[in-house]
């Protein structure tokens, strides 16, 4: 059976693609170490150098690529399960707030020429946008509006919204 336009188009441009290729004739995945093959697989990956490239590249058959590409997947997702995100927010507005107070300390500093000044401004809005943006993005606005109305209250709202519901889907 003949090659798809796409599976032919795909196939001539890995081909034309240049990708750094060891020097030493030698070269396999014996070289390597588990691990430092592992960080090949992903840098390539990365690069988006498709799994059979990376597999001439490093002289591992592609079965060893994906099983490398799993074994990756897997501790990626272990490193972000035991991610504390309470402290992963707090160090990212600090980072923000830091860089929002040196831009304008730059902006306020007189000895400084117009346009430092301006960028100075520039910079503290840009970084309290992109603060309110990360916050937005990871969830911090939500939970607020699900928190507790008052800190006597025993339930947050959302946990009234789904006794209620409860309730009526019993009727």
């Amino acid at each position: 059976m003949g090659k798809t336009k796409d599976n032919k188009v795909r196939d001539e441009a890995v081909e034309t693609h240049t990708f750094e290729m060891p020097s030493h004739e030698a070269f396999s995945y014996h070289s390597f170490d588990r691990s430092s093959r592992l960080e090949l697989v992903h840098k390539y990956r990365l690069q988006r150098v498709p799994v059979r490239q990376i597999a001439v590249i490093l002289g591992i058959s592609t079965s060893s690529v994906y099983r490398d590409l799993q074994a990756i997947s897997d501790r990626m997702r272990k490193e972000v399960q035991s991610l504390d995100s309470d402290y992963f927010i707090g160090s990212t507005i600090n980072y923000y707030n830091e860089i929002s107070a040196i831009a304008l300390s730059l902006a306020t500093d007189e000895q400084n020429s117009d346009s430092v000044m301006l960028s100075g401004l520039e910079t503290s809005l840009i970084a309290k946008s992109e603060l309110h943006k990360f916050l937005q993005s990871v969830g911090v606005f939500d939970a607020l509006k699900i928190q507790r109305v008052n800190k006597d209250a025993s339930k947050t709202d959302m946990e009234k919204l789904i006794e209620l519901t409860q309730i009526i889907l019993e009727e």
